[in-house]
């Protein structure tokens, strides 16, 4: 499936500061740090914004680095926006996103012996489920009625296999990655996809409330 890439930095908090500086000089090309986003009231302390701007072969945005909260000393883009309304494609989104890493953030990374990484903009779902999550998912996708969901006793049995499994396994899939592979690679309508998700969300939320008592 395409994917909107995540970059990560993996640099001491100790030297926030010199990579924030190191990378603003190394702008170019349209590129600028964004100041006066970040001098709102609400902004965090640390949150740094920068700017493309828009030519022949990408749009105008502004791509936000920030600290995540589950990996301590690493930085993250959190979210790259479109200047106009609307949002970018999968394949402007990450355009743009590999430009910043290429052009900037590498160099900048060696310079400061501090380890970045980018995402593949092509996953599969497998990244997020087990082998037997996954396995009891393509069964019920390839053996379930596309036009009633698990409305079927057998496709209910087999789809309740999977969100068991899904449970058990502790799988890191979301209602959004699953509806996205029923109906971009297993041929599901948007509706019925949708109905599953919720479906989804409510069993696995029961499930796992049940096993916490």
């Amino acid at each position: 499936m395409k994917m909107y890439g995540d970059v990560f930095i993996k640099v001491p908090e100790s030297q926030w500061d010199e990579f924030f500086s190191e990378l603003e000089q190394s702008l170019k090309n349209g590129w600028t740090r964004n100041h006066e986003a970040e001098s709102g009231p609400s902004m965090e302390k640390v949150r740094r914004y920068f700017d493309c701007a828009a030519t022949n072969q990408r749009k105008g945005a502004m791509l936000a680095l920030v600290p995540s909260s589950e990996k301590p000393g690493t930085l993250y883009v959190s979210n790259v926006v479109p200047d106009e309304t609307g949002r970018l494609t999968h394949e402007e989104y990450n355009a743009i996103l590999k430009e910043f890493f290429d052009c900037f953030v590498v160099p900048v990374a060696k310079k400061l012996q501090v380890q970045a990484t980018i995402t593949p903009e092509n996953r599969n779902i497998e990244e997020w489920l087990s082998p037997d999550s996954f396995r009891k998912l393509q069964i019920f996708s390839q053996m379930a009625n596309k036009s009633t969901g698990s409305a079927h006793p057998l496709d209910q049995k087999r789809w309740f296999d999977f969100v068991i499994a899904s449970v058990n396994n502790s799988d890191k899939l979301d209602s959004t990655l699953l509806g996205r592979w029923l109906v971009e690679e297993a041929g599901w309508s948007d509706k019925v996809a949708e109905s599953l998700c919720i479906e989804f969300e409510q069993q696995t939320g029961l499930l796992k409330q049940y096993r916490e008592k």
